[in-house]
């Protein structure tokens, strides 16, 4: 072999395009068998041993048990990390949200050197105002639901049930929720529904809504097209009244300002041209 072959042969192989590498499972999962064995009881070294890893246990039993154990597992794990979310979640808005409070009723962002509250957070917390407002909204609303909520309360939720938490108390949004919950899935939309059912009425606010988004309007009554026509009658009539003294005011205001009498006039005139512009002037078909 020449030492140009020799060469070629050592090269890496050219990469082709950008394609991303695939995963390698079979090295991952060896990895994770090779972790389980070392820190199993009994296994090396003694000095990384921890009780987290799988106990002996799961390797007893027939097939279907072991699944059934370790199936298990799974679940109570899942569900212990989804309950360690709900509450880090809680207690985060919690803590934040009447820290962002009393920040804003006592000003206390003057002394971080900060022009304004919306200044504070969005520099010290990169928050958006509808983040900060959001943590301020939620803090009645989780503090009413704990222990009676068993999800994470989203912002939609939060949303429905903030003025209720603001002029009823934590026992009206608990009979809320439950009335919700007792048909399904809690929904933003769901929550609305019952407060509906159960008459608990809200103050109205700029900032919260009274009626439920998923509540449409009801659709305008027809109108007779004849009565509609009827209508312009009487605008007609009064336009023709209010213009009978043009004449008599065009001309007192002329020997007073002409330029100023000139330019209303003009302006006169072109409203009476849009007006004449916007009669029919023909049957429609003719």
């Amino acid at each position: 072999m020449t030492e140009k072959d020799t060469a070629a042969s050592s090269a890496p192989a050219p990469r082709r395009g950008s394609r991303r590498r695939r995963p390698d499972y079979k090295a991952d999962e060896a990895a994770a068998k090779k972790a389980v064995a070392t820190h199993r009881p009994g296994g090396r070294p003694k000095s990384h041993q921890n009780p987290v890893f799988l106990s002996p246990e799961y390797d007893q039993g027939t097939p279907a048990e072991r699944l059934a154990k370790l199936e298990a597992l799974i679940s109570a794990a899942q569900s212990a990390a989804e309950t360690s979310l709900i509450v880090a979640h809680n207690e985060f808005v919690m803590q934040a949200g009447p820290a962002l409070i009393k920040i804003k009723e006592d000003d206390l962002w003057q002394a971080g050197g900060y022009t304004s509250f919306k200044d504070y957070f969005e520099k010290k917390w990169k928050y958006t105002e509808q983040r900060a407002y959001q943590l301020i909204r939620a803090v009645p609303v989780i503090a009413a639901l704990k222990g009676v909520a068993t999800v994470k309360i989203n912002e939609g939720q939060c949303r429905e049930l903030a003025p209720v938490a603001r002029d009823h108390d934590a026992a009206t949004v608990q009979k809320i929720w439950r009335a919700a919950e007792s048909k399904g899935k809690v929904t933003a939309k769901s929550l609305a529904a019952a407060r509906d059912e159960l008459d608990i009425k809200v103050a109205v606010d700029d900032a919260e809504r009274v009626v439920p988004r998923s509540r449409k309007a009801p659709a305008p009554a027809p109108v007779d097209p004849v009565a509609r026509l009827a209508g312009y009658v009487g605008h007609v009539e009064t336009f023709a009244q209010q213009v009978q003294g043009l004449d008599d005011a065009y001309a007192a205001a002329l020997k007073k300002d002409a330029p100023a009498a000139e330019k209303l006039l003009t302006e006169i005139r072109g409203h009476m041209a849009a007006a004449a512009a916007a009669f029919p002037q023909q049957p429609p078909g003719d």
